[in-house]
């Protein structure tokens, strides 16, 4: 649909990956930056899809949206509750936007018009290199980014999704997993660690160990996880003592990504806990 409208994708936090943030007309999840707030307001029309306008991807609901606005989403109620739309579409998001790429496909071509990707990629790389800017964090997320491979699944606990979201791109669909408020019963971490590592193999789960959750169920079944476990976050209630696991402790680029490495490869469950990197 993306490259059929040649329009730019901004994605929420729970809709990150959705499309690769590789795709030339990938916006990624940067909608806290003022060049995706400018970009989505001077929009002739928006598509949004099965997202319910969050008050963390909508900057408390004062991001602004085209007039012309289409929302599809499964769950009728979801419709107006938060931004008016021009027209409302209920139904599985796959579905409909593959009839919507059908009916596309059948039209005649339009005159010719700017390259989409010409537009997106100023956009993208503006708001990126201004939040890569702002300090050590930034750069923490960075040295993450790289000691992980692009198709292994990362489940985040809370704190620092929050921050991790802009500045983690995402570039193989499907492997970001961040909390969903009010998340029904079985959407934990650990259920989302689980749940992963049963899809594609080894996965990463990113925060402070204790509130990742209680990982002794998944080291007793010899999944392959891989918790880096900011400082502090280890503790002796919860962490890797009380968990059986292996821990290692990591305070620079090079030692994480090899110890994540490392951790990938082994049979059981690794705590590979950072300090300084992330201080």
């Amino acid at each position: 649909m993306a490259e059929l409208l040649g329009a730019p994708v901004v994605t929420s936090t729970s809709g990150k990956g959705a499309l690769s943030e590789a795709h030339p007309l990938s916006v990624g999840s940067l909608f806290g930056a003022t060049e995706v707030a400018r970009l989505l307001g001077q929009a002739d029309a928006g598509l949004a899809v099965g997202t319910s306008f969050s008050a963390r991807s909508t900057r408390s609901w004062q991001l602004p949206l085209p007039l012309q606005l289409f929302h599809v989403d499964v769950d009728p109620d979801a419709f107006g509750r938060r931004y008016p739309a021009r027209s409302s579409i209920a139904g599985d998001a796959r579905e409909v936007l593959g009839g919507l790429a059908d009916g596309l496909r059948a039209r005649p071509a339009g005159p010719a018009r700017e390259s989409a990707a010409d537009r997106v990629r100023p956009v993208r790389d503006g708001a990126r290199n201004r939040m890569a800017a702002t300090g050590p964090l930034a750069d923490a997320i960075g040295a993450l980014r790289r000691a992980i491979p692009g198709d292994v699944p990362t489940v985040w606990d809370p704190g620092p999704a929050r921050w991790a979201v802009p500045l983690f791109p995402v570039t193989v669909p499907g492997t970001f997993h961040a909390p969903v408020p009010d998340a029904a019963p079985g959407s934990s971490p650990v259920a989302a660690l689980r749940l992963a590592v049963q899809r594609r193999g080894p996965a990463i789960a990113v925060g402070a160990a204790g509130e990742i959750g209680d990982l002794t169920e998944l080291a007793g079944a010899g999944m392959p996880v891989v918790v880096v476990a900011l400082e502090g976050g280890a503790s002796a209630a919860g962490g890797p003592a009380g968990w059986g696991l292996r821990s290692v402790r990591v305070d620079d680029e090079p030692g994480l990504a090899l110890s994540i490495a490392e951790a990938l490869t082994s049979a059981a469950p690794t705590v590979v806990t950072v300090g300084t990197l992330f201080a």
